[in-house]
């Protein structure tokens, strides 16, 4: 299902996202 895959990638990079701010603060 494609709209699976794009939650999947959304997911990932939201992810992402979280881990580098938590990094930044």
């Amino acid at each position: 299902n494609l709209q699976n895959k794009v939650d999947e990638f959304l997911d990932s990079i939201t992810l992402e996202d979280i881990m580098k701010n938590n990094g930044k603060k």
